[in-house]
Formats: C-alpha cells, sequence, structure tokens
C-alpha cells in the first residue's frame, strides 16, 4: 500500500493525485497508534482499497529530513501519523492525536476525500473563470469581471494555492483599473464601494511588496510579505464573505 516518501513526492506536483503519508519511527513497535495503524487501518482490505482509490501513499520515517520538514510545516504531533494532502501539499486531514479504534481512520479519510473533490471542483471553476474576467476587463466590461472575481473570492478557501496565486493577481490588476469605473461597477453588484475598493487596494500593496521569486512561488496568498497588512487583509476578506 505504502511507497517510500522522497523528495519528488513532498516538493508537490507529480502525476497531480492527493497523497496520504504515514510518518512512523523505528521506535514505533509498541505504540498503540502505530499498532491502529499498521494491524488495523493497512490490514483491513476495504480501507486499502478506499484509500489507494483517492491518494498516492507514502511512508516517511519521522526522525528523517522529509519527516522532519513535514512535522515542523503541518505542526504534527511527534508520534505516529496519517497526513492527506493535496497535490500542491495543502492540508485536507490527519491523524496524529491518540487512537486505538481504526474506525477513526475511516471518518478522518472520508473527510479528507470529501475536501479534495471540493478543492477540485471549486479550483477548476476559479482557473475557467479567471481568462472569462481578463477579457471582460479587456472589453471594458468592469462589473461582468467583477461579479467572476467576487464569486472566486468566495471559494478562496477551497482552492489550490496556485490557483489562489492567480486569483490574487487578477484582484491586483482589478485595484488598478480608475477608482471611479471600479467603484461603479461595485455598486451595481451591491458591495460597498468604499469598503471593496479599499480591500482591494490592500490586496495589491501587499502582492506588490513580494518578491518576484515569491510571486512564481505563488505566495502571495500568504500575505507574509507585511505583517501588519495581512490581518487586516484577512479581517477585510472575512467582512465581505459576511455581507456576501
Amino acid at each position: 500500500m505504502l511507497s517510500d516518501g522522497g523528495e519528488g513526492e513532498l516538493a508537490g506536483g507529480g502525476n497531480g493525485r492527493p497523497k496520504m503519508f504515514y510518518l512512523y519511527s523505528s521506535g514505533d513497535a509498541d505504540h498503540c497508534c502505530a499498532k491502529a495503524i499498521e494491524r488495523g487501518i493497512f490490514r483491513t482490505a476495504s480501507f486499502v482499497k478506499r484509500t489507494r482509490s483517492a491518494f498516492e501513499c507514502y511512508k516517511v520515517d519521522r526522525d528523517d529530513a522529509i519527516g522532519r520538514e513535514l512535522i515542523e510545516r503541518f505542526e504534527i504531533n511527534d508520534r505516529p501519523a496519517l497526513l492527506f494532502t493535496d497535490h500542491e501539499d495543502g492540508e485536507l486531514g490527519r491523524l496524529d492525536d491518540h487512537f486505538a479504534d481504526p474506525k477513526q481512520f475511516s471518518v478522518v479519510l472520508e473527510r479528507a476525500i470529501a475536501f479534495a473533490m471540493a478543492k477540485a471542483k471549486a479550483s477548476g471553476k476559479v482557473e475557467k473563470d479567471l481568462p472569462r474576467a481578463a477579457t471582460h476587463l479587456e472589453r471594458g466590461n468592469v462589473t461582468m469581471a467583477l461579479r467572476l472575481l467576487r464569486g472566486a473570492d468566495k471559494l478562496r478557501e477551497r482552492l489550490h494555492k496556485s490557483t489562489a496565486a492567480k486569483l490574487d493577481v487578477a484582484l491586483v490588476e482589478l485595484s488598478a483599473r480608475g477608482d471611479a469605473e471600479v467603484e461603479a461597477a461595485l455598486a451595481l453588484v451591491g458591495t460597498d464601494p468604499a469598503a471593496a475598493h479599499a480591500d482591494l487596494r490592500k490586496i495589491g500593496d501587499t502582492y506588490r511588496g513580494l518578491d518576484a521569486s515569491d510571486r512564481a512561488d505563488g505566495e502571495a496568498t500568504r500575505l507574509e510579505a507585511d505583517p501588519e497588512a495581512g490581518p487586516a487583509i484577512e479581517a477585510a476578506k472575512k467582512e465581505r464573505r459576511r455581507r456576501g
């Protein structure tokens, strides 16, 4: 069921399938979680079939460099654990607390599968809508572009990192339009122009402050360039989602 994890698998991409990592250690033989995983989960045919149908499965030593990186990156408890990610290493779910009942795995597994499907569906929709929004902007139809981008932004929590980064670029391009033009479009789609336009400006200013390498890596979505602006932008986004 499991392949040994390597640098290529951890780096993201691959064949585009979600992944499951089993983080183990040579000293886990008598650990209750290791027993539940290896004797309960990995020896249950239905669990194995369901997992392999949805994920690329890898076994990673927690004491190796890759294992330590996973533990640090995802803040995983240092014990036998299962980690589910999408193909860009965005977390889908985990089982890293004390557990002895393999049925707990089934719950986490099904949630991870559902989340993976939701992210794929949402990202696929936004990937189609972004070019359409760009075309509308080129033609001067700011209102239609804004409708598409607002719809995409509402799906942000379900987007793959690379798709979210493309959305940020599109929002920056929208923020570069003339104030009167954007605010008129915002009014037509039922959004408070001043507040929403301020949101776009903040996102644009933060994105422009990132290094080119950060932009290429899709790190715009993390808003790390300006620690003070980040919380404000996140708060603004929550308020826009609340207003619908």
